[in-house]
């Protein structure tokens, strides 16, 4: 199997939303060996670890961008 990176950018995914919660956790169950990344869990005070970011980007052979349409 590929190396699949799945990364949410919605900014509240745990508190604040429905659709996109059900989405990711839908994705949990179907693909339980990809990487998942929730960038609001990682990062709560927006200070992104950009070089481990780009790293998990460079490992991944499939990269699902997951976040909301405002």
């Amino acid at each position: 199997m590929k190396n699949i990176l799945i990364i949410s950018g919605h900014p509240a995914l745990r508190d604040n939303s429905f659709a996109n919660k059900l989405i990711m956790e839908d994705l949990e169950k179907l693909l339980p060996k990809a990487t998942f990344d929730c960038l609001s869990d990682l990062y709560p005070d927006y200070r992104i670890d950009v070089e481990a970011e780009q790293k998990k980007l460079v490992d991944a052979d499939i990269i699902v961008l997951q976040f909301p349409i405002f």
